[in-house]
Protein backbone atom coordinates (compact mmCIF):
# COMPACT_ATOMS: atom_id res chain seq x y z
CA UNK A 1 0.00 0.00 0.00
CA UNK A 2 2.47 2.17 0.83
CA UNK A 3 4.11 1.50 -2.51
CA UNK A 4 1.12 2.12 -4.07
CA UNK A 5 0.66 6.08 -2.41
CA UNK A 6 4.38 6.80 -3.74
CA UNK A 7 3.49 6.24 -6.71
CA UNK A 8 0.65 8.18 -6.63
CA UNK A 9 2.53 10.66 -5.33
CA UNK A 10 5.23 10.79 -7.91
CA UNK A 11 2.78 10.81 -10.49
CA UNK A 12 0.82 14.06 -9.14
CA UNK A 13 3.93 16.10 -8.49
CA UNK A 14 5.19 15.27 -11.94
CA UNK A 15 1.60 15.98 -13.55
CA UNK A 16 1.54 19.68 -11.93
CA UNK A 17 5.58 20.16 -12.36
CA UNK A 18 4.86 19.48 -16.08
CA UNK A 19 1.89 22.23 -16.32
CA UNK A 20 3.77 24.80 -14.32
CA UNK A 21 6.80 24.67 -17.09
CA UNK A 22 4.34 25.25 -19.80
CA UNK A 23 2.68 28.47 -18.04
CA UNK A 24 5.99 29.81 -17.51
CA UNK A 25 6.78 29.36 -21.34
CA UNK A 26 3.25 31.00 -22.37
CA UNK A 27 4.20 34.22 -19.64
CA UNK A 28 7.30 34.33 -22.01
CA UNK A 29 4.94 35.28 -25.37
CA UNK A 30 1.60 35.91 -26.73
CA UNK A 31 -0.38 35.51 -29.98
CA UNK A 32 -0.34 38.12 -32.31
CA UNK A 33 -3.21 38.31 -35.09
CA UNK A 34 -3.05 40.29 -38.38
CA UNK A 35 -4.85 40.69 -41.16
CA UNK A 36 -3.74 41.28 -44.60
CA UNK A 37 -6.04 42.20 -47.71
CA UNK A 38 -5.02 38.60 -48.83
CA UNK A 39 -4.31 36.94 -45.65
CA UNK A 40 -4.09 36.22 -41.91
CA UNK A 41 -1.09 36.07 -39.95
CA UNK A 42 -1.14 34.45 -36.60
CA UNK A 43 2.02 34.46 -34.76
CA UNK A 44 3.68 33.97 -31.53
CA UNK A 45 6.18 36.81 -30.06
CA UNK A 46 7.94 37.45 -27.35
CA UNK A 47 6.81 39.46 -24.60
CA UNK A 48 9.40 39.47 -21.76
CA UNK A 49 12.97 41.05 -23.46
CA UNK A 50 16.06 38.12 -23.81
CA UNK A 51 19.40 38.34 -24.47
CA UNK A 52 19.61 37.66 -28.00
CA UNK A 53 23.48 37.23 -29.45
CA UNK A 54 22.77 38.05 -32.97
CA UNK A 55 24.82 37.00 -35.92
CA UNK A 56 25.14 39.31 -38.67
CA UNK A 57 24.54 36.69 -41.38
CA UNK A 58 21.50 35.61 -40.24
CA UNK A 59 17.52 37.04 -40.75
CA UNK A 60 15.65 37.89 -37.64
CA UNK A 61 12.06 37.84 -37.64
CA UNK A 62 10.23 40.42 -35.06
CA UNK A 63 6.94 42.27 -34.88
CA UNK A 64 6.16 46.00 -34.16
CA UNK A 65 3.19 47.98 -34.96
CA UNK A 66 1.45 45.45 -36.32
CA UNK A 67 3.62 44.35 -38.70
CA UNK A 68 6.02 41.86 -39.09
CA UNK A 69 9.45 42.57 -40.60
CA UNK A 70 13.34 40.83 -40.23
CA UNK A 71 16.76 42.23 -40.06
CA UNK A 72 19.98 40.81 -41.02
CA UNK A 73 21.80 40.77 -37.50
CA UNK A 74 19.13 42.52 -35.14
CA UNK A 75 15.54 43.61 -35.00
CA UNK A 76 13.11 46.58 -34.68
CA UNK A 77 10.52 45.13 -32.29
CA UNK A 78 9.35 41.69 -30.02
CA UNK A 79 10.87 38.68 -31.70
CA UNK A 80 9.41 35.93 -33.05
CA UNK A 81 8.58 33.28 -31.59
CA UNK A 82 6.81 29.93 -31.12
CA UNK A 83 4.16 28.54 -33.96
CA UNK A 84 3.99 31.52 -37.21
CA UNK A 85 1.02 30.17 -39.72
CA UNK A 86 -0.60 32.02 -42.51
CA UNK A 87 -3.83 31.25 -43.75
CA UNK A 88 -5.88 32.53 -47.19
CA UNK A 89 -8.81 34.71 -45.96
CA UNK A 90 -10.73 31.80 -46.32
CA UNK A 91 -9.39 29.90 -43.49
CA UNK A 92 -6.83 28.01 -45.89
CA UNK A 93 -3.28 27.23 -44.30
CA UNK A 94 -0.83 28.63 -46.94
CA UNK A 95 2.61 28.52 -44.59
CA UNK A 96 3.47 26.89 -41.08
CA UNK A 97 6.34 27.11 -39.09
CA UNK A 98 8.15 27.91 -35.95
CA UNK A 99 10.60 30.47 -35.01
CA UNK A 100 12.83 30.86 -32.02
CA UNK A 101 14.16 34.35 -30.70
CA UNK A 102 13.28 35.78 -34.63
CA UNK A 103 14.84 32.84 -36.08
CA UNK A 104 13.29 29.88 -38.53
CA UNK A 105 13.79 26.49 -36.82
CA UNK A 106 12.48 23.11 -37.57
CA UNK A 107 10.44 22.12 -40.72
CA UNK A 108 9.02 24.81 -42.54
CA UNK A 109 5.52 24.20 -45.03
CA UNK A 110 4.16 26.31 -47.92
CA UNK A 111 0.84 25.21 -49.03
CA UNK A 112 -0.75 25.77 -52.81
CA UNK A 113 -4.33 27.43 -52.63
CA UNK A 114 -5.38 23.96 -53.24
CA UNK A 115 -4.23 22.66 -50.14
CA UNK A 116 -1.51 20.60 -52.02
CA UNK A 117 1.84 21.15 -50.05
CA UNK A 118 3.78 23.26 -52.08
CA UNK A 119 7.44 23.33 -50.56
CA UNK A 120 9.24 22.07 -46.92
CA UNK A 121 12.30 23.29 -46.02
CA UNK A 122 14.61 21.92 -42.83
CA UNK A 123 15.76 25.28 -40.85
CA UNK A 124 18.42 25.17 -37.80
CA UNK A 125 18.83 28.20 -36.48
CA UNK A 126 18.12 30.26 -38.87
CA UNK A 127 19.77 28.24 -41.28
CA UNK A 128 19.02 26.06 -44.44
CA UNK A 129 20.19 22.66 -43.35
CA UNK A 130 18.86 19.53 -44.84
CA UNK A 131 16.28 18.48 -47.15
CA UNK A 132 14.17 21.21 -48.98
CA UNK A 133 11.71 19.77 -51.14
CA UNK A 134 9.69 21.60 -54.25
CA UNK A 135 6.18 20.09 -54.82
CA UNK A 136 4.02 20.41 -58.46
CA UNK A 137 0.40 21.30 -57.77
CA UNK A 138 -0.43 17.58 -58.94
CA UNK A 139 1.29 16.70 -55.43
CA UNK A 140 4.46 15.15 -57.56
CA UNK A 141 7.89 16.26 -55.90
CA UNK A 142 9.76 18.65 -58.90
CA UNK A 143 13.03 19.21 -57.14
CA UNK A 144 15.05 17.94 -53.75
CA UNK A 145 17.80 20.77 -52.71
CA UNK A 146 20.31 19.39 -50.21
CA UNK A 147 21.59 22.34 -47.70
CA UNK A 148 24.23 22.15 -45.49
CA UNK A 149 24.93 25.28 -43.22
CA UNK A 150 23.15 27.24 -45.20
CA UNK A 151 24.85 26.80 -48.76
CA UNK A 152 23.44 24.49 -51.74
CA UNK A 153 25.55 21.28 -51.21
CA UNK A 154 23.27 18.91 -54.02
CA UNK A 155 20.35 19.74 -56.41
CA UNK A 156 17.90 17.05 -58.04
CA UNK A 157 15.35 18.03 -60.30
CA UNK A 158 12.41 15.03 -60.71
CA UNK A 159 10.79 17.09 -62.81
CA UNK A 160 9.55 15.27 -66.51
CA UNK A 161 10.27 17.94 -69.04
CA UNK A 162 13.88 18.50 -67.61
CA UNK A 163 14.45 14.81 -67.79
CA UNK A 164 13.53 14.71 -71.34
CA UNK A 165 15.09 18.12 -72.45
CA UNK A 166 17.40 17.99 -69.95
CA UNK A 167 16.72 21.51 -69.21
CA UNK A 168 17.20 23.10 -65.35
CA UNK A 169 13.69 24.68 -64.81
CA UNK A 170 10.40 23.82 -65.94
CA UNK A 171 7.24 26.20 -66.16
CA UNK A 172 5.73 24.77 -63.30
CA UNK A 173 9.05 25.07 -60.71
CA UNK A 174 8.90 28.78 -62.02
CA UNK A 175 5.82 29.18 -60.43
CA UNK A 176 7.44 28.37 -56.90
CA UNK A 177 8.82 31.21 -54.71
CA UNK A 178 11.99 29.91 -53.07
CA UNK A 179 11.45 31.96 -50.25
CA UNK A 180 7.64 33.00 -48.97
CA UNK A 181 7.81 36.57 -48.84
CA UNK A 182 6.47 37.89 -44.74
CA UNK A 183 3.51 39.58 -45.58
CA UNK A 184 2.30 42.99 -43.89
CA UNK A 185 -0.87 44.38 -43.49
CA UNK A 186 -1.79 47.33 -45.98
Amino acid sequence: MKKILTILSILIASHYSSFSQKDTYNTNTRTIVITCADSVIKANILTQKEEIKFNDELKYFWYNNNKIGYNRGGINGKPLHGLYSVYSLEGLLLIQGNFENGLKIGKWKYWYVSGELKQTEPWDKGVLNGEKKLYSESGNIIETVYYKNGSEVFSEDKSFLSKIFNKEKTVEKDTIQNEPEIKNPE
